[in-house]
């Protein structure tokens, strides 16, 4: 919503090495041999004595469309969640930018998912946004958990222009293609979306 300077954001794993004494390999982790205490990564392997597993989530883009690979490539390129740190996030300060007037759409996944107050934190941020910038336009979340009070109330009282919520909106199927999705109780038409599907433990963890 630009309420920060983004440099606020952005921090220098490297330095931060540096200053408190260990080492950081920036690598993507594609195995752990358990056995042999031996970590595999995409720049080689490192053996430990001790592991602490950070594994992430992954998204569960199959609830939705299966194994309909177009389907899942339209959501991610053109809806994308913005849920993990890196080029999303400035992707969808973009879109937010540049959305003037219309109908947004964001899911919530069905619990559990990481970091529960996270979403309606973001829904604030966007009701500040289209408010203070008169956008032409609302957010409607379409959400299949219970809204905690504290964040129904200034739903209510600051941004109920801008800000609808839909409670026990579980997603049934994503149309990325016609712009619509289909809950259990109705069909919603979207200009722009930010689609989160269920979320799971990160490919780490399954192996």
């Amino acid at each position: 919503a630009g309420l920060v300077d983004e440099k606020l954001l952005t921090h220098d794993y490297r330095a931060a090495a540096q200053a408190h004494g260990y080492t950081f390999l920036q690598a993507e982790v594609g195995a752990v041999d358990r056995e042999r205490r031996r970590v595999h990564t995409a720049q080689g392997t490192v053996d430990y004595d001790w592991l602490v597993l950070a594994s992430g989530i992954r998204h569960d883009y199959a609830a939705w469309f299966s194994e309909e690979r177009r389907a899942i490539d339209e959501a991610q390129q053109r809806y994308f969640c913005a849920w993990t740190p890196g080029d999303e996030f400035r992707a969808l300060k973009a879109k937010l930018d540049g959305f003037k007037r219309g109908d947004l759409v964001m899911t919530v996944p069905p619990l559990p998912y990481r970091c529960q107050p996270a979403l309606y934190e973001r829904a604030l941020m966007i009701g500040h946004l289209f408010k203070t910038r008169a956008v032409a336009g609302r957010l409607t979340l379409l959400d299949p958990n219970p809204l905690p009070q504290r964040f129904a109330d200034v739903f209510r009282e600051q941004y109920k222009d801008q800000i609808v919520h839909v409670p026990h909106a579980r997603v049934k199927s994503v149309d990325p293609f016609a712009k619509t999705i289909a809950t259990e109780f109705d069909d919603i038409r979207f200009d722009d979306a930010i689609l989160m599907p269920p979320q799971q433990a990160g490919e780490l963890a399954w192996q």
